[in-house]
């Protein structure tokens, strides 16, 4: 399908600029000159992530419950997934202030090794190790975060105070 420049009669292919004159060949609407872009769905990042975390801990989940009889290990598994969701992936994807996320996932992953520590006999590991790595990690991330993205102190000083 080539046409003609009205112009230069030039034979141009495809409804494509002239090579003499530089005007498109096929002077009408836009639309007709150029296609449309095909409108689908999209799947965004989040979604896929969100399905392959749902669909780990359902793995582990039913490898737990036909191979062993549910011991009760893949809650341990499912639970550090959202927590990973919680703590890292989610404040990705949110616009929410990144104190907030800090301080809960904080506070989340103290709780959750406190009571895996109590579970498996208390030996005090998740209260003089781990909570204060946690807070000291916590702490580190608002501040390389308010230097990197320029964060106003007012915004991240009452999460690093609370830390």
């Amino acid at each position: 399908m080539s046409d003609r420049c009205k112009s230069c009669s030039v034979r141009v292919p495809y409804n494509s600029n002239c090579p003499l004159c530089g005007k498109f060949v096929q002077e009408g609407d836009r639309t007709l000159r150029y296609p449309t872009p095909v409108t689908g769905r999209k799947v965004s990042a989040k979604k896929i992530l969100r399905f392959v975390f749902l669909v780990l801990g359902f793995v582990c989940l039913f490898i737990d419950w036909f191979a062993t009889g549910f011991q009760g290990w893949s809650a341990i598994v499912c639970i550090g997934l959202f927590l990973s969701w919680v703590v890292v992936i989610k404040p990705i994807f949110d616009r929410h202030p990144l104190g907030i996320y800090i301080l809960y996932g904080v506070l989340l992953i103290s709780v959750f090794l406190l009571v895996i520590d109590f579970r498996t006999g208390f030996t005090g590991w998740s209260i003089s190790y781990v909570t204060p790595s946690a807070i000291a990690g916590g702490i580190s991330v608002l501040m390389f975060s308010a230097l990197i993205r320029k964060v106003r102190w007012n915004e991240i000083g009452v999460y690093i105070i609370t830390l």
